[in-house]
């Protein structure tokens, strides 16, 4: 995340497959609209976070946005 934008406005969590620990998922939860999450962005993402993960990540087999349609 960013440094220094105070607090982070997003949940987010980070899972490993229990049979292949180079499997993870990483989970971002964000309450708002598609359009606030656009605005959000630069307070969610860090400005190098692709660089970075590129050092590390072999391969992305899914990245999306989805939306909660019904949940606890």
């Amino acid at each position: 995340m960013p440094e220094g934008n105070g607090a982070y406005p997003a949940q987010w969590e980070v899972a490993v497959d229990p049979t292949d620990d180079r499997r993870v998922l990483t989970l971002v939860r964000f309450d708002g609209t598609l359009s606030e999450l656009q605005d959000a962005m630069p307070r969610l993402v860090h400005p190098e976070s692709v660089a970075r993960l590129d050092a590390v990540v072999e391969s992305t087999e899914l990245q999306s946005i989805y939306s909660t349609t019904a949940g606890n």
